[in-house]
């Protein structure tokens, strides 16, 4: 699980957190459920479900 503080939000460190964090798990995908950031997510290469899920 992981969060940005909102007063870093919009600069690039979620992106950049997940981006560095999927490769190392070693997994083929990462779904995400939120009701707060719609937009980042989406701005992903996904699938639409529920939430979305993201092929690094």
């Amino acid at each position: 699980m992981m969060a940005v503080h909102r007063s870093y939000r919009r600069k690039g460190v979620g992106r950049a957190l997940l981006e560095y964090a999927a490769p190392l798990t070693g997994a083929l995908r990462v779904d995400l459920v939120t009701d707060t950031a719609e937009e980042f997510y989406a701005s992903f290469e996904h699938r639409r479900f529920s939430g979305f899920r993201i092929y690094p």
